[in-house]
């Protein structure tokens, strides 16, 4: 399919479904001759519409959850010096020992 049907992907999160909508259906017996894609592309329209509608959920429950008055303009910070040390990937293969600090 062409982009005549695909201009309603520059819609967040409605643009995919709106996209799936418009889609003609395929096959025989005068319906429209598609690509033998069709289904897949469907199928990830689908998922592209489930995971805008996701994101955009978490956006919205980001802005409520944070709300000035939760939130200190100051940093409590630790008086004493710490160390951690742990094992680290080091390349590609390799594995050495890491360290992260504070003072």
């Amino acid at each position: 399919m062409g982009s005549d049907i695909d201009h309603d992907l520059y819609i967040p999160v409605a643009g995919p479904w709106l996209d799936l909508a418009h889609r003609p259906d395929c096959g025989g017996n005068g319906l429209a001759q598609c690509n033998d894609m069709e289904p897949f592309y469907k199928v990830l329209l689908i998922e592209d519409g489930i995971l805008q509608g996701i994101g955009a959920l978490e956006v919205l429950a980001g802005m409520a959850s944070s709300s000035p008055a939760h939130h200190s303009t100051e940093t409590a910070r630790s008086t004493k010096p710490t160390l951690r040390v742990a094992p680290a990937p080091v390349g590609r293969s390799g594995y050495g020992i890491g360290a992260v600090g504070t003072f």
